[in-house]
């Protein structure tokens, strides 16, 4: 790494810590201490001992300690952060400012007196005024704005293009006559290797940070350092697929087969249609041993992959173009050797809701949960996930009251027992009911909570429910206690309005368009899912929960 690129990275790193960092050696070495730079070089003073660095042997620095609040957010009457109440959640843990909005409204309506609601109300208008302004964490919390997105997007291209140039000459210089006039291209890898690096260490988003990361150290052939990587990546996103198929990857090279198999599998469950990640298993089952295959793990990847190979659709060009196609969502990443994707989005966001099954194949979901979403995936149990489309709209079917924010999604693979609706003229005052509630944004937890209430009448004549969702959360679906749907809770997740916003009950009569839809048999999977498929299964429940995943650009 030259001089230059080094200091931007340190610099940039080192801005908002002063302890608890983890240096990354180009030997593949990591240090982990309090770091400071002293005549050029990098020191650092681990617990026994100071160890110093030459610019060019760092490639990249991590920090582990973070600010509990980040100073230019800090109101200036309020010296420590108001409580989040019983859905407090570390900040570090925190990508955008609506997750702190919404659990700061929560907190508020859980205390309706005492002296601090006037500074908790003061650091919510913050972290609205933050939201509107679209600052993002970028990690060791510094919240910035769309133009350091820009700016480094820049940067990381720059880098990028400089690597590529590095790489083309260390080719060019390699194809001269092998023997005693071989040329040495260490010094050059080693210089193209740090512009990945840096690269890699500038993007804005922590989550794809880590990703490029790890594809860097691919790049330098350090697997264990790769893996650790991966590792990061598929506990933050355990519902992106390239994530999972990176971890297996690294592990079967690392000679961990059956691990690898277990991670494959993970990633094929999440984009059935990937034969790379097909071929990628096979290989895993190959190497495990006899002794090995009665595991669980084993049998569950066989059963998956004779499925798969039973139609196996032939490659495309595409798949047998060179490089590593990356399941990340959206269209895959194809990354040839020598450098890393430029990714299409900056960041990924990660939403969830509750749907409920109102046709064969249909679920009723709450439309701006999954709104622009790359991926949609659907929870079955405790250990299946399944991708879902998006119902497309049946021009023979009238659209429906711009107020109703639901939408339907397809399975294929699973059928449902649809609810039984609950007319709005059958139901009763003071009946009893029962919603569900979940927060918009995984990062505010993933326990679907009970709502227990009585229906109820607004002053206009509308039917409500006594109880409601609170702030943060998605439109929840409500059932008498026979079971029936009475129609869904509209969400709360709107950042500028007090409490997430209004209270009100989406009844049935306003969701006909949508549940005659329903009815209706249409598959917008590909052609080889449908041969794939012989008999669908059975899903059991009213509820299920809906992860989806949709991109962010930043400009």
């Amino acid at each position: 790494m030259t001089r230059s690129a080094t200091g931007i990275i340190i610099l940039l790193v080192l801005a908002s810590c002063a302890c608890g960092d983890v240096v990354y050696t180009r030997d593949g070495l990591t240090y982990e201490g309090k770091v400071s730079r002293r005549d050029g070089k990098v020191v650092v003073q681990t617990e026994d001992k100071t160890i110093e660095l030459l610019d060019d042997q760092v490639l990249h620095i991590s920090t582990q300690q973070v600010a509990t609040q980040p100073a230019t957010t800090q109101p200036s009457d309020v010296t420590t952060q108001p409580s989040l109440g019983r859905w407090q959640f570390p900040l570090r843990d925190v990508r955008q400012p609506e997750v702190i909005v919404f659990s700061l409204m929560r907190s508020l309506a859980a205390r309706p007196g005492g002296p601090a609601r006037p500074a908790v109300r003061q650091y919510i208008r913050r972290w609205q005024i933050a939201a509107h302004d679209r600052k993002r964490n970028i990690g060791q919390q510094r919240w910035v704005a769309p133009r350091e997105f820009i700016r480094r997007r820049q940067v990381f291209q720059r880098y990028l293009a400089e690597a590529e140039e590095l790489y083309k000459q260390i080719k060019h210089k390699s194809a001269k006559p092998k023997g005693k006039d071989k040329p040495d291209t260490t010094a050059a890898q080693a210089k193209a290797h740090a512009k990945l690096w840096g690269a890699a260490g500038i993007w804005a988003d922590p989550l794809l940070r880590d990703f490029l990361m790890a594809l860097a150290w691919v790049e330098a052939n350090n697997l264990p350092s790769a893996q650790k990587q991966f590792a990061r990546c598929r506990t933050e996103a355990p519902h992106v697929a390239g994530f999972h198929q990176g971890y297996g990857m690294i592990l079967l090279e690392l000679n961990q087969p059956l691990k690898a198999l277990e991670a494959l599998t993970q990633a094929l469950r999440l984009k059935p249609d990937a034969p790379a990640v097909v071929s990628l298993a096979l290989r895993a089952a190959k190497r495990i041993p006899g002794s090995q295959t009665h595991n669980p793990i084993y049998i569950e990847a066989a059963t998956l992959l004779r499925d798969h190979v039973a139609a196996r659709p032939k490659k495309s060009r595409s798949d047998r173009a060179g490089g590593i196609q990356w399941l990340m969502p959206g269209k895959p990443w194809r990354v040839a050797s020598g450098t890393l994707p430029t990714p299409p989005y900056d960041r990924l966001v990660f939403t969830q809701a509750v749907a409920v099954p109102v046709g064969p194949s249909a679920l009723l979901v709450d439309a701006e949960a999954v709104a622009d979403a790359l991926e949609i995936y659907v929870r079955i149990d405790d250990r299946t996930l399944v991708p879902a489309k998006l119902r497309r709209r049946s021009s023979r079917i009238g659209r429906s009251d711009t107020t109703v924010t639901l939408t339907l999604l397809t399975l294929e693979d699973y059928v449902f027992t649809p609810v039984e609706i609950a007319p709005s003229d059958t139901l009763e005052k003071d009946q009893p009911a029962t919603a569900h509630g979940l927060g918009r944004f995984e990062e505010m937890g993933t326990d679907l909570r009970t709502i227990d209430g009585r229906i109820a009448t607004a002053p206009e004549g509308a039917l409500s429910l006594t109880e409601g969702l609170i702030a943060g959360e998605s439109a929840g679906p409500v059932f008498t206690d026979s079971g029936m749907l009475v129609g869904f809770l509209a969400a709360k997740a709107d950042v500028e309005a007090d409490g997430g916003g209004p209270d009100r009950l989406i009844g049935a009569d306003e969701l006909k368009d949508l549940l005659k839809q329903a009815q209706r048999r249409s598959f917008s999977f590909t052609r080889t899912r449908k041969k794939k498929l012989t008999k669908p299964k059975q899903a059991e429940g009213q509820t299920f929960i809906v992860h989806a995943i949709s991109p962010e650009i930043l400009d």
